[in-house]
Parts: C-alpha cells; structure tokens; sequence
C-alpha cells in the first residue's frame, strides 16, 4: 500500500501570490475619466497590477491585463445620485449610514461590472452599487 505524498501548505499569513500584488491608481482628486455614473452606479478606478515580482521577473503584458480584469479594491471617483441610498434589493432606503464619497478607497466583487477607458487613458470599472463591499477613508 502506497502512502499519497505529504506536501505542506503554506501559512496562510506569510503566503502572497506574486502576482496578486497591486498598486492604487493615479487619482487626481476629481473625475477625469469623462463619464459620469447615473442611477445606482458607481465609477471606481481600479488598482493596478505590478509589472514586476519582488524578485526582479517581468511580469507578461497578458498576465498583468488579466489580473488587471481582477481587481477587487480601488478608488471610488463618483457615484449615481441613487448610490448607497438603497438596500441590495431595492425595498426600503437606508438609514443612518454615510454615503462613501468620491476618493475613498473601495473593496468590490471581483470581474463585476464593466470596463471604461477614461478621457485620461487611464481604465476604470462602472458598477452598481452594491458591488462595493467596503470602503476606507484615504
């Protein structure tokens, strides 16, 4: 009988993928992106990923897109009038809790929403808002 081989994980806290490393994006302090979200949508300016490991390998122009798709934190740059006003199902509004203003960073789902090349050349995402699962002062 043939033992399966023992391989060890690693710990969870000291572990970090070298390609999942992030750097926030270049905000301004205003919209510069050219669109303006409407309804319950909001316009985030996602981090971008490092081009290169701590090790010193170049990260592949294809491998740096794809993790730029999946992003999951960035920088709110405006929301839609009816945003973080509205429960997830739209039945009751919300009481007693601040509206994230533009500038603070943000955690979302990560691949929601869609893809904005700005005025500026920079990409952002535009989602709804209750893609946004946590925000930060900066």
């Amino acid at each position: 009988m043939t033992r399966p081989m023992e391989t060890k994980a690693p710990k969870a806290d000291s572990y970090k993928p070298p390609l999942s490393q992030y750097v926030p994006g270049d905000y301004s302090g205003k919209n510069a992106a050219g669109w303006e979200p409407v309804t319950d949508c909001v316009l985030v300016l996602p981090d971008k990923p490092l081009r290169k490991t701590a090790s010193g390998l170049i990260i592949p122009e294809a491998a740096a897109d794809r993790h730029a798709m999946a992003a999951e934190s960035g920088i709110l740059v405006a929301a839609g009038p009816d945003a973080f006003i509205w429960n997830s199902d739209r039945t009751r509004r919300l009481e007693g809790t601040e509206k994230p203003q533009p500038g603070c960073r943000v955690v979302f789902n990560r691949y929601s929403g869609i893809e904005l090349s700005g005025d500026d050349g920079q990409t952002y995402h535009i989602l709804v808002d209750h893609s946004v699962k946590a925000t930060r002062p900066l």
